[in-house]
């Protein structure tokens, strides 16, 4: 069962365990307990319960989520300079794919010729 509770509930306020909802809270108990196939899933992943270097998420006791891999950060402005803001007032409702795919293209191209962005240097 989805979160161990029946049925399965949100409870607000948790400040180590990880949070999880389908993309602008769509599907059924806002996609927490679904695939989310249309919109993806959104992760709250709250400081408290970042794993210390090294150590991997055993329980909540010890910690809940660890970075295994930053891959690439982005500017959201680079975003909006491909058009992702039309692409999204164009494709109106899900599954947005216009807008998905600049999105996607941004983060898998450097070149901006090509419709990527470049990584964000911080």
């Amino acid at each position: 069962p989805c979160n161990n509770y029946h049925p399965p509930i949100c409870i607000g306020g948790e400040p180590i365990l990880v949070g999880r909802e389908g993309g602008l809270g769509y599907g059924e108990f806002l996609g927490q307990c679904t695939p989310n196939t249309l919109t993806g899933s959104w992760f709250s992943l709250l400081p408290a319960g970042q794993c210390a270097n090294g150590t991997r998420p055993t329980s909540p006791d010890v910690c809940t989520w660890r970075i295994v891999e930053k891959v690439k950060t982005i500017d959201v402005k680079c975003l909006f300079q491909r058009g992702m803001f039309d692409a999204c007032k164009a494709d109106v409702r899900l599954p947005f794919p216009k807008t998905t795919n600049i999105f996607v293209t941004a983060f898998e191209q450097d070149d901006p010729s090509k419709g990527g962005c470049p990584p964000y240097q911080e």
